[in-house]
């Protein structure tokens, strides 16, 4: 959409906006005939592998030089075409492992690395509770000593840090916080992973590491003079007139707007904000089901590779989202918005198809559970029927009254 394009000077403009496409493909084309000439073709396994990582490469290429612009420009256009594109290879290959069998769909990823494709041990981290134990040579207190020394320690800290920096707003934040374990709470009997002691889901994961992450990322914002997203109308950001260098200027917005979200004041407003809530927690859902039937263990750099994409595409993603919700002059939303959308969804189906017999224990889910999911549910209904139907119609009349009245007199 035309009001999603960028509005910045030629200081702003990428490389690969400079006419240099054609003497960038001549210089891949002479690189890829020195290069089928010259290798070795007797290993098939070698061969696959390197077609591969030529075709992506050849794509990615394609993505800097072809690409439109999205609505980041900074630091450079061509670094958010290079994530544009690792999003749609990304989300093509799990459409790839969509019609592969179970078995393969795992052994794929062991051809990249051996140690892949083997069953995972159950991790339960809720078999001891206690805080002091006493009787420990390790420490008297070991249950503490261990969790601080697991690797989701880390991840929750910078996690959290990444997302404050996607999101922008310390009270959404904040509350997809307190969601996540809530949900962890209450898919524990799906997941032994997400069995948590008390101290370790409120003390340790939201209070500690969750909120230090929250809090250091809005520091940066702060720092880099970013623009903040208030998803709930809670308060003004204020611009900074210090003086920055170039290098750092580069990491900033090229365009400095105040955004407020005001999620009550309109229902497209208040069912974005919603969408918004459920999509974040369907796509950390996916991480924890992905690891689970794919084989792949936490520690291993291809999580983290998963994650590195899902932020660089979630940082002008939740841009886009929020401009298609509170902007009415974009109808639709951006490239990036849309690629989460479709790589979620696509994640999904995966863990779906690749689950089917490993939950066959469950009988049914616990009734305290459904309960409250269900009065949740209904209560946000409620107060969306309510509030938006019969509390602003019956305010509106009665503006509407008084303006008349005020009007005659």
């Amino acid at each position: 959409h035309p009001c999603m394009l960028p509005q910045n000077g030629n200081s702003d403009q990428g490389l690969g906006l400079r006419p240099h496409t054609l003497l960038i493909l001549f210089i891949t084309g002479c690189l890829f005939l020195y290069r089928t000439l010259m290798r070795d073709e007797s290993d098939t396994v070698s061969n696959v592998k390197d077609g591969l990582v030529a075709a992506c490469g050849s794509f990615l290429m394609f993505s800097v030089l072809q690409f439109q612009d999205g609505i980041f420009v900074r630091p450079d256009p061509v670094l958010w075409r290079v994530v544009k594109g690792i999003g749609v290879l990304y989300g093509l290959f799990l459409v790839f492992l969509l019609y592969q069998s179970d078995e393969n769909s795992r052994k794929i990823f062991s051809y990249l690395d051996p140690a892949l494709g083997v069953p995972l041990p159950e991790r339960d981290y809720a078999s001891d509770c206690r805080v002091f134990t006493p009787e420990s040579n390790v420490s008297q207190f070991e249950n503490i000593y261990n969790t601080l020394n697991d690797e989701f320690v880390p991840a929750h800290f910078f996690g959290w840090f990444m997302k404050t920096l996607i999101l922008r707003d310390v009270f959404l934040c904040s509350f997809l916080s307190v969601l996540f374990e809530i949900l962890e709470y209450s898919l524990g009997h799906v997941l032994a992973n997400f069995n948590e002691c008390w101290w370790d889901h409120w003390i340790l994961d939201v209070a500690l590491c969750n909120a230090g992450g929250i809090f250091c990322g809005m520091l940066v914002l702060r720092y880099f003079n970013s623009k903040e997203y208030h998803w709930a109308g809670a308060s003004k950001p204020v611009a900074s007139s210090s003086n920055v260098s170039r290098v750092l200027k580069q990491f900033m917005p090229a365009n400095w707007t105040s955004y407020q979200w005001d999620i009550l004041s309109s229902p497209r407003r208040w069912f974005g904000f919603l969408g918004l809530i459920v999509m974040w927690a369907f796509i950390e859902l996916n991480c924890f089901f992905l690891k689970y039937v794919l084989w792949h263990p936490p520690p291993h750099p291809i999580v983290g590779i998963r994650l590195l994409i899902w932020f660089g595409l979630s940082l002008p993603g939740a841009r886009e989202y929020y401009e298609w919700i509170t902007n009415p002059a974009v109808i639709k939303i951006g490239t990036f918005g849309w690629l989460i959308f479709a790589i979620a969804g696509a994640e999904a189906i995966l863990w779906v198809k690749l689950s089917r017999g490993q939950f066959s224990h469950l009988v049914e889910h616990p009734p305290v559970i459904v309960y409250s999911w269900l009065i949740t549910i209904v209560s946000v209904v409620f107060f969306t029927i309510f509030y938006f139907y019969v509390f602003k119609c019956h305010k509106k009349k009665r503006n509407n009254v008084a303006a008349k009245k005020a009007k005659g007199e």
